[in-house]
């Protein structure tokens, strides 16, 4: 998504909405590592101070999910070149404000609903791209594993946890408690390996 899809470039401003969650720490490491300026948008100061660890230049906190306007802000009010939006309906209107003319607002989910209302006219004025991503090549995969190995890019696990115990899994990430990914494993394997908390 941030690569072939975004195109993102050295120097670009990227907003990344959900920034606290497995999809949005990847792209602030992701994003950073080609050069372009962060605004990693969160629900804590906690998960900030996180972020900001990770790469992200700026951070905004909106609890109540009120990130646009301080985005706007922080882009000296022409928006920015790319938004990575996952969130889908709650998120949507305000993303599609924070994009500058002639950039993209990427989308690769709706964790909070897929009906999401899209006023036509921040598309034609500004000339917004809108761009889906839903997969990668074994290319991607193969340079995000060289990534891995070569210390580029750190994943980033809240937690793991037996399939037994997968409501807990859910509970943080409904909760809106984990930073990173969840990770569920089979109970055999549980058995055998010590699960870090």
């Amino acid at each position: 998504m941030i690569h072939e899809r975004a195109r993102l470039v050295a120097g670009e401003t990227v907003a990344v909405v959900g920034a606290s969650g497995g999809v949005g720490v990847a792209c602030v490491q992701l994003a950073r590592a080609v050069g372009a300026r962060v605004i990693a948008c969160t629900s804590t100061e906690a998960k900030a101070v996180k972020l900001r660890e990770l790469g992200a230049d700026k951070t905004v906190v909106a609890p109540e999910g009120d990130f646009g306007s301080a985005v706007w802000a922080l882009t000296g009010k022409l928006g920015a070149d790319v938004v990575v939006d996952y969130s889908g309906k709650d998120t949507w209107q305000q993303s599609l404000r924070c994009v500058r003319k002639g950039g993209r607002l990427m989308c690769c989910g709706a964790t909070s609903g897929h009906d999401a209302v899209t006023d036509l006219r921040y598309l034609w004025v500004r000339e917004i791209d809108i761009r889906g991503s839903d997969g990668w090549s074994r290319d991607d995969l193969v340079e995000l594993v060289r990534a891995v190995h070569d210390g580029d890019l750190r994943p980033v696990v809240h937690l793991v946890v037996p399939l037994s115990r997968v409501r807990e899994g859910v509970q943080e990430l409904e909760q809106r408690r984990a930073f990173g990914k969840v990770v569920v494993i089979p109970d055999a394997v549980a058995d055998r390996v010590a699960i870090p908390t």
